[in-house]
């Protein structure tokens, strides 16, 4: 699928809905402040002001003077307002005995080469299933599953492909792993304990964390932050106050932009923000957000110089993330 930034009226209507859910969530808190103030005190007058403060233009993440930084300006006001979403948004709650579970669902294109030199490219499906303990006692497990290839490439020889696959084996890996903390594959664990230290009250101090924890990936800074951010957001464990730093932290990432105002994922549509990065040869990363929460849908890879006859612009990787809270883990 390949996909076109969105222009005019498909624009508007990709923010109609986080800006109605935007005023509808102001319009219910405005409700609330009439007792807050007698019962719930000043912090939830000063949650009341965050929605405030957006509805007049002025990010509740952003500086005092209201600056945005790199984002285009539409990219930044669904940035915001998925912020200001995020902020009133309910974490999970994971009771005594429960699991937090994270599936994430992936497609992505990989590469295999045969003993003769020729290669081709295969789109492969995978699911991962994280299970967090509420008892920091107890193990982390870990599922994970692949599937049948959905595409392979070139297309023109797509049954000789799928023959020379077959015979090869799925190099993913499958089977259920159990580890304390997460550490599924060694002393590092699978959530970024890191995250924990992450500012969340202005996006200038989040992004300062960021650039203190650069080591030079990437082709630059910029790209290198954005995909620090979806990997943090990939997670599943980010709560909703540091979902909402980092998207108001991504307002200030240079060449951020809306890319498709009407992405999928897993069934679940969103808007698609990402970069075009000039070092990739056209090759670009998306984050995609619900409009009507704020919610982190997932992420997208779209190719860029044709490779295996993949066209430019074609969805070569996807990642949808679905967090919900379980009694029981495999």
């Amino acid at each position: 699928m390949t996909t076109t930034p969105p222009e005019g009226a498909q624009l508007d209507a990709a923010l109609a809905p986080i800006r109605r859910a935007v005023v509808a969530q102001a319009r219910t808190r405005r409700r609330v402040r009439r007792w807050g103030f007698a019962t719930a005190g000043a912090a939830l007058a000063l949650s009341c002001g965050l929605v405030a403060l957006n509805l007049v233009g002025v990010s509740p993440l952003a500086g005092l003077d209201g600056s945005r930084g790199g984002a285009t300006a539409e990219a930044a006001e669904l940035l915001d307002d998925a912020a200001t979403l995020s902020i009133g948004a309910s974490d999970p709650v994971v009771g005594p005995g429960q699991y937090l579970r994270i599936e994430t669902k992936s497609n992505s294109i990989g590469s295999f080469g045969l003993p003769d030199g020729t290669m081709f490219a295969a789109a492969v499906p995978e699911t991962s299933t994280v299970y967090e303990p509420a008892d920091p006692e107890a193990d982390w497990v870990l599922v994970r599953k692949s599937g049948e290839p959905t595409a392979f490439y070139p297309a023109a020889e797509a049954e000789r492909w799928a023959a020379e696959y077959a015979a090869i084996g799925t190099p993913y890996p499958e089977g259920t792993i159990r580890a304390q903390d997460g550490a599924f594959y060694g002393p590092e664990p699978w959530a970024d304990p890191d995250v924990e230290s992450m500012p969340t009250d202005d996006p200038q101090k989040t992004l300062a964390w960021f650039d203190d924890r650069y080591t030079g990936g990437s082709s630059n800074k910029a790209e290198d932050t954005f995909v620090r951010a979806t990997d943090l957001l990939r997670q599943g464990t980010v709560r909703a106050d540091q979902r909402a730093a980092i998207y108001g932290m991504l307002t200030l990432v240079p060449g951020v932009t809306i890319t498709d105002a009407t992405a999928t994922l897993d069934g679940r549509a969103g808007v698609a923000l990402g970069r075009d990065e000039p070092a990739r040869d056209g090759e670009r990363q998306e984050i995609v957000i619900d409009p009507e929460t704020g919610a982190f849908i997932g992420e997208r890879f779209l190719a860029g110089t044709e490779g295996y006859e993949v066209p430019a612009g074609e969805v070569t990787g996807s990642t949808s993330v679905t967090t919900t809270v379980v009694d029981t883990a495999p």
